[in-house]
């Protein structure tokens, strides 16, 4: 729609399925990962239109994102390369919406614990934890947990809970229970959480978290009021774990924790980890600087093409090792060990293009298209 000619020009535009090559239209198509380039040869006129047609050989688009999911032009002038980003719209399925059936649920219990424990018995009345309220922790194996809750609370009442030698919130050290196991008493004089070991007490803490009223959300109140319970559990699986992919697309230090956070309430007790792949490298390695000066990074100007959104942007980022250490030991207070994920030999290809010199081979010959389309990112053991 502009008001002249574009004569050097690409279209790129991201999909997540294989384009048939001999099926794309007026043009030539290049496919790498989710990015397709295309172009004619031709100039764009101005209020003139361009007709792409290619295809897929996988099953029909089911979800709207199965289309393109963004797009952008990449001008050449005397002056450079420009990035213009171009509109998209969902594709219209063409198919009626599915017609929803009713579910019939149960009344909401009057105590609602995820996962639910194996005993629980409620008793009489209730304990106010109010802003003077402080936790206890008798051992080095507990004082963990008892910051934690001490943090949570903080964040709920409108002052300062710490962790003292004395306090209503009580965190005791009986080494005749099971690992992972605990107990957790509510009376009206106080809370007891215990266990005998690091994943216990935190699965303890969490639980006392989720007794907490629903409006324990915002500091507007001076104490809560917890069902006075009696409660013994243990987790019926040893790995309870979580996946997030940090190497696709990269997620700030802030809401790695504060997903760490929200696993923890709910008694995950793993967290994977996903820091390399094919599109991203996450991790700082003092002895290879190139691996996030480059690998960390993608995007129209940068050595690693852009994927997925954002066409015309550079999307990135990486951790220190600062930074790493701080959200291993954020999740270690909680009982939640973290498994970290790198790619090898195969979805390297972030890897590859930062240490070409280190990790591609002048004599290897192989042809090969991975499942996420790629043809350059295996390494050789």
């Amino acid at each position: 729609l502009s008001e002249s000619n574009i004569e050097n020009w690409q279209l790129t535009f991201s999909v997540s399925r294989y384009v048939q090559p001999a099926s794309v239209s007026h043009g030539t198509l290049k496919q790498i990962g989710s990015l397709c380039v295309f172009e004619t040869g031709e100039p764009l006129n101005a209020n003139a239109h361009l007709y792409l047609e290619f295809s897929h050989t996988t099953k029909p688009f089911s979800m709207h994102d199965e289309g393109i999911a963004d797009a952008c032009l990449m001008v050449t002038t005397d002056k450079g390369v420009t990035a213009c980003p171009i509109e998209t719209t969902v594709i219209n399925l063409g198919a009626q919406t599915l017609e929803r059936i009713p579910l019939c649920l149960p009344e909401a219990k009057a105590i609602n614990l995820i996962p639910q424990p194996k005993a629980l018995v409620m008793t009489q009345g209730q304990f106010s934890i109010a802003d003077d309220c402080a936790v206890a922790s008798d051992s080095d194996t507990n004082k963990p947990a008892a910051l934690w809750l001490a943090q949570e609370l903080s964040t709920h009442l409108r002052g300062d809970i710490s962790v003292k030698q004395e306090g209503q919130i009580r965190l005791v050290f009986d080494n005749t229970l099971p690992a992972s196991h605990y107990r957790v008493s509510v009376k009206p004089q106080g809370v007891t959480i215990t266990a005998s070991n690091e994943s216990g007490f935190a699965h303890g803490v969490s639980t006392v978290l989720q007794l907490l009223p629903n409006n324990a959300s915002h500091r507007h109140y001076s104490a809560y009021n917890l069902p006075c319970v009696e409660i013994e559990d243990h987790p019926r699986f040893a790995y309870r774990g979580m996946m997030l992919d940090c190497a696709r697309h990269f997620h700030p230090l802030h809401r790695v924790k504060d997903l760490i956070n929200q696993m923890a309430r709910y008694k995950f007790n793993h967290f994977h980890w996903h820091l390399t792949d094919d599109e991203g490298w996450r991790i700082q390695i003092d002895a290879f600087p190139e691996l996030t000066e480059i690998g960390a990074w993608r995007g129209p100007f940068e050595t690693i093409e852009p994927q997925y959104t954002s066409l015309s942007k550079i999307h990135g980022g990486f951790y220190t090792k600062e930074q790493i250490r701080e959200v291993v030991a954020f999740a270690a207070q909680r009982g939640i060990t973290v498994v970290p994920e790198i790619d090898i030999p195969g979805h390297s290809r972030a890897a590859i293009k930062s240490l070409p010199h280190i990790l591609m081979e002048d004599a290897d010959a192989s042809v090969y298209r991975s499942i996420q389309n790629y043809s350059d990112n295996v390494l050789n053991p």
